[in-house]
Order: structure tokens, then C-alpha cells, then sequence
């Protein structure tokens, strides 16, 4: 059985298209339950891996659709670019995968252009686990879970990180 992939995802773009795009998840969850089995979403040539489990949540925006979705073992970024160009629409996802400490954001551009901030394992390393007291210790601080530690201190590890300098001198 897979390790399974949770992925959150924001979309954008004009009402018209994000209505279209609604209505192919939503033929994706009749799909899922009708075949117990997961889908493609339409997509001729899928990449990475099927939606599973697909949830829609509302939201009080026409030009905004927020859903999220597992996928076996990683997010299926590519597959998301390919419906960003379907359906010209730009993505903003979250996706995490504790056993193989897979979590990241990515944002996704009409163009299907990808840009994924996947944590590092080198940040992995600077957590440690207290097996008695079962808490993660990061910079002196502890925290129930790793997901905790990626929330509190991920973006300010990042911002703490030297910047390369590519100017031409």
C-alpha cells in the first residue's frame, strides 16, 4: 500500500474557467465513487499519479476554487501544471507526506511554469525527537509533531539561510 500524499490546493483565475474546472472535479468524484477507483481528471497523459479522494470546499469567491486531494507517495505537481494550462488557471499548493518527510508549496502559473519549495532535508536534520517525552526540538523549542516545526520555524530557518549572491560584478 502506498504512503499517501495530502494535498491542499488554492486556485485562481477567471469565474468562468474555475466553474469549468469545479465541474471536472466534481465528475472526478462521481468517477471515484462510481468506480472505486481513482482518477485522471480528463487529463490525456497523466504524469505522476490519480486524485484520490477529492474534497471541494466552498468558498464565497466565484474566481477562486479550494480542494484537496492524497495522491500515492508524492504530489503530482506536473499534473496540476498541465490543468493550470487545461483550464488557464494559476495554483497555490500545500502537499505533505510525513513517513518520507515529503512537505512543501508550490505555485502553479497558467503557463503551467512550476515553482516548488520542497523543505530541504538539511532542516530535517536541525529537528530532534525526544522518544520519552514524544516532542520535536527545534532551536531549544519543543512541538508536538513535525508538521508543528514546519509551521512555526520553516519560514524563518529559510529567511536565517544565506542569500547567493548572482550579481555580476
Amino acid at each position: 500500500m502506498a504512503n499517501w500524499c495530502y494535498n491542499y490546493v488554492v486556485c485562481t483565475g477567471r469565474a468562468e474557467d474555475i466553474q469549468t474546472f469545479r465541474q471536472v472535479l466534481k465528475d472526478g468524484q462521481e468517477y471515484m465513487l462510481t468506480h472505486r477507483q481513482a482518477t485522471s481528471l480528463t487529463l490525456e497523459d497523466v504524469i505522476d499519479a490519480y486524485f484520490f479522494d477529492i474534497l471541494i470546499e466552498e468558498h464565497e469567491s466565484a474566481e477562486i476554487l479550494v480542494f484537496n486531494y492524497e495522491t500515492k507517495w508524492s504530489p503530482n505537481l506536473n499534473d496540476l501544471a498541465q490543468l493550470c494550462k487545461k483550464f488557464n488557471l494559476s495554483m497555490a499548493c500545500e502537499y505533505s507526506e510525513g513517513a518520507m518527510r515529503i512537505y512543501g508549496r508550490a505555485n502553479i502559473n497558467p503557463e503551467g511554469m512550476i515553482k516548488d519549495d520542497q523543505i530541504p532535508e538539511e532542516f530535517f536534520k536541525l529537528i530532534d525527537h525526544d522518544l520519552d517525552k514524544d516532542l520535536y526540538i527545534f532551536n531549544g523549542k519543543s512541538y508536538e509533531s513535525e508538521e508543528q516545526v514546519i509551521e512555526y520555524e520553516y519560514d524563518k530557518w529559510i529567511e536565517s539561510q544565506p542569500k547567493l549572491n548572482l550579481e555580476k560584478k
